[in-house]
Formats: C-alpha cells, sequence, structure tokens
C-alpha cells in the first residue's frame, strides 16, 4: 500500500519459500510482476496458482489481465471465460472479458457480457460506461447517450 512494490516482492518471496499463502502468494507476486511491467513472468505466477486451484476464477481472472496488458485478446477472453465457468457471477471477470471484447471491435459480445454485469449488479457504473463505448462502436448513440445518463445517475446517488 506504501508503493513499495520491490520489498513486497521481496517478503512475497520469502512468504512463498516458507510455505506460507502459497495460493495468494503465487497471485500477489504475479500482479507484483505486472505492476512492474513484466506480464510474462507475471503470467508464470499465475499459471502455478492456477496449477493449485483449478476450481478458483482468481486465478484465471489474473492470467486473463496479463494477457489482456499483451494485447493477446484472444488469450484473455478464454482465461476470462474459465473464471466464468467457475463462477458464472464474477462481475470482474464479464467486466473484463467485455472490454477484452470491446478491444478486438467484437461489439455485440462486449454488450452481452456487459448486460450481464447489469443484470447481476444494476449498480456497476463502469457496465454503464464501458456498455456505452460498445454502443458508440456500433453508431447506436441514442442507447451510448443513456447508459452514460445512467452511470451519471449512479455516481450522483453515491455509486
Amino acid at each position: 500500500m506504501k508503493g513499495d512494490v520491490d520489498l513486497a516482492m521481496a517478503d512475497l518471496t520469502e512468504a512463498l519459500r516458507l510455505g506460507l499463502g502459497e495460493y495468494r502468494g503465487l497471485i500477489c507476486k504475479g500482479y507484483g510482476y505486472l505492476y512492474k511491467g513484466d506480464p510474462d513472468a507475471a503470467i508464470g505466477y499465475f499459471d502455478q496458482s492456477i496449477n493449485l486451484d483449478l476450481k478458483s476464477p482468481e486465478g484465471f481472472i489474473a492470467r486473463g489481465a496479463a494477457h489482456a496488458s499483451k494485447k493477446e485478446y484472444d488469450s484473455a477472453i478464454k482465461d476470462y471465460t474459465e473464471a466464468i465457468q467457475r463462477n458464472s457471477k464474477d462481475a470482474l471477470a464479464l467486466i473484463n472479458r467485455g472490454n477484452a471484447h470491446l478491444m478486438m471491435k467484437d461489439y455485440d459480445h462486449a454488450i452481452a457480457d456487459f448486460d450481464t454485469v447489469i443484470r447481476i449488479d444494476p449498480t456497476r457504473r463502469i457496465a454503464y460506461t464501458a456498455r456505452a463505448s460498445a454502443f458508440i462502436g456500433k453508431s447506436d448513440l441514442k442507447r451510448a447517450n443513456a447508459d452514460i445518463d445512467e452511470a451519471k445517475r449512479l455516481q450522483k446517488s453515491g455509486h
């Protein structure tokens, strides 16, 4: 939280050496590498975490984020889909997959993911703003403006 990523990474390395919090430690260390701009190293740690717990969506979401940072959107979508198969109501996986579809200009799939997020939690502003971007990509400005207005309304109401 203090922004000293190198110190945090050293602590995580020691915790992993001692066998403490292995799954969580691997994910945290992977995010440390992702933060430092080394997505390939991050993917290695996320792979290890997935191998430890194939049932958890978290490792797949993390690895998807690393792939997305490398603009490997097909791989990111596969990982987010794996996460969603493990928890169909995981809003983060759905939003991230929708954003990956958006980056690929696959607006219909992006909208479908954002629609699902909004059904799960209609107060998620980010789903409305992201869906607005997809509607803009489809030149549907009326629906884009409606989503932007809803996001503004949610912001004003404290969401």
